[in-house]
């Protein structure tokens, strides 16, 4: 609630009696209504902001070791899992029956992490399906090049690049879930820039 304060200069009555605003109180008072107008046109665009992201019952990342650890069989192992859990009956049932579903990303990781599929909305059996197929099209980074991961193990970047997409407003939920694959122990900074001795490494950069 914005209160306006009218400033008046008591020693000039007008002629009707009441007391016309001075020069230095009027500037007074277009400072005030313009900081309410600023102050209102940000809350209009802060609501607005929140009204367009669309709340769903949990919010799902999927990050996936794509590290030099994992070979060929183990790397199909974990994207095959998962799209076998999306094709499940009973998964898909149990995401039916959540108010407005889900939303799922996957990333993959190594030395660093990336998005493979953006949040994906899943409300239903074809809805679920589809996100199935599209974990299955997701091909495995390069681990080297400019567009390379690198191949070290850096548990502590995939974490940070989850908590970075459930931090993004296009979906609302109350329920955030990180399921992380691997098969190895931090060897990387968090960073992802150089070696480092410990998986205490995730504990000592948090």
């Amino acid at each position: 609630m914005f209160q306006f304060i009218r400033f008046v200069n008591p020693n000039s009555p007008s002629s009707t009696g009441q007391f016309p605003l001075a020069p230095t109180a009027s500037r007074k008072v277009l400072r005030i209504f313009g900081l309410a107008s600023g102050l209102l046109a940000l809350s209009t665009f802060l609501a607005q902001a929140a009204y367009s992201a669309t709340f769903v019952n949990t919010k799902l990342v999927l990050s996936v070791d794509v590290s030099s650890s994992i070979n060929s069989t183990e790397f199909n192992l974990q994207r095959d899992g998962y799209a076998a859990a999306f094709r499940n009956a009973e998964l898909i049932q149990s995401i039916g029956g959540n108010p407005n579903g889900i939303a799922v990303a996957l990333s993959y990781w190594a030395s660093q992490a990336m998005t493979a599929i953006d949040w994906f909305h899943i409300t239903d059996e074809a809805s679920a399906l589809a996100f199935a197929d599209a974990i299955e099209a997701a091909d495995r980074p390069s681990s080297f090049g400019a567009e390379g991961i690198g191949g070290a193990t850096n548990i502590a970047g995939a974490m940070d690049h989850a908590r970075s997409l459930f931090e993004t407003d296009e979906f609302v939920s109350d329920r955030r879930i990180l399921d992380l694959s691997g098969d190895g122990q931090q060897n990387r900074n968090r960073a992802g820039t150089s070696s480092c001795s410990s998986s205490l490494q995730i504990l000592s950069h948090a």
